[in-house]
C-alpha cells in the first residue's frame, strides 16, 4: 500500500516538474502547413546567433519545408531541448537565431544578486519532404576527384584536418581523419564546398550548420576562410602536402 502512495507521489512531482520546465519554443509554435506530420526519431538543430531567421531560411535552407515557427524573449533554451519537441512536430530539421536582449535580475538577498540574460528567441521548424540530400549530410562519395584547382591537398588546424579537392568545377573539402575530439565528425564527412572560379560557398560549422563563407589562398600559403557576419574573426588552415 505505501509503495502504491509513493509511486503516486513521485508521479505527480514528475508531472509538476514536467509542466514547470515546459519550454517556451513549444508554448509558442504555430504550425504553418496545412496538415501534422509524423514525428522523426533524428533532427538537426542549427544555431545562428544574431541573425535574421528569414535571411538564413532564403539563403541556406530554401529547399526545405517550413511547417511551423516558434519565438519569445525569455532565458535561453538549449538546442538539444528543441530537438526533442522538433521530433514530435515531424521536424527534420530547425534552425534557431539568438539576441541577447538584456539582462533581468532574478534574486536578491543581502549583497548576492542573480541575473539571467533576456535572449530573443526564434526558430523555423523543417521538412525534407522531397528527401534532397543536404550538405550536412555530404560525404567525399558524393564528389567525385576529377578535376584540379590551388586549393588541392591537404590542410590542418587545431582542429580539423582536411583533404580538399576538385571535382568538376567545386572545390570540395572532406574530413581526412576521424577527430576524436569532435564526435559530430567522420573522416569522409564534407566540411566546405564552393566553385573553384568563385571563392565563396559553405563551410560547415562545429554543430554542422551551413555558414557562408569566402575562401582564399595567402602568399605564406594559409588558407584563410571569412565567415559571413564574422569576417574579422577568419578561420584559417595551414598546408601539410
Amino acid at each position: 500500500m505505501k509503495s502504491i502512495k509513493y509511486s503516486i507521489i513521485i508521479f505527480c512531482l514528475l508531472l509538476l516538474l514536467s509542466c514547470a520546465t515546459s519550454l517556451r519554443h513549444e508554448e509558442s509554435y504555430i504550425r504553418i502547413s496545412s496538415f501534422p506530420f509524423l514525428t522523426t526519431r533524428n533532427v538537426w538543430v542549427f544555431q545562428y546567433p544574431n541573425k535574421n531567421i528569414q535571411e538564413i531560411y532564403e539563403l541556406i535552407f530554401n529547399k526545405l519545408l517550413i511547417i511551423g515557427k516558434s519565438g519569445f524573449k525569455g532565458p535561453y533554451e538549449k538546442p538539444e531541448e528543441i530537438g526533442e519537441f522538433a521530433k514530435l512536430v515531424g521536424a527534420d530539421a530547425v534552425i534557431l537565431t539568438i539576441d541577447s536582449l538584456n539582462k533581468v535580475k532574478v534574486t536578491e538577498q543581502n549583497e548576492d544578486k542573480s541575473f539571467y540574460y533576456h535572449y530573443d528567441q526564434s526558430a523555423y521548424y523543417l521538412k525534407n519532404n522531397n528527401r534532397i540530400k543536404q550538405l550536412w549530410e555530404m560525404k567525399k562519395k558524393d564528389y567525385l576527384d576529377n578535376n584540379v584547382s590551388e586549393f588541392d591537398g591537404i590542410w590542418v588546424n587545431k582542429n580539423y584536418m582536411l583533404k580538399i579537392y576538385t571535382s568538376d568545377e567545386n572545390v570540395v573539402g572532406i574530413i581526412h581523419h576521424k577527430l576524436k575530439s569532435k564526435p559530430i565528425w567522420k573522416a569522409g564527412d564534407l566540411k566546405l564546398l564552393f566553385p573553384k572560379e568563385k571563392g565563396s560557398g559553405f563551410y560547415l560549422m562545429g554543430d554542422k550548420a551551413p555558414a557562408p563563407a569566402e575562401f582564399h589562398i595567402t602568399i605564406s600559403n594559409k588558407l584563410i576562410i571569412k565567415l559571413w557576419g564574422d569576417e574579422k574573426n577568419p578561420v584559417s588552415f595551414d598546408k601539410v602536402e
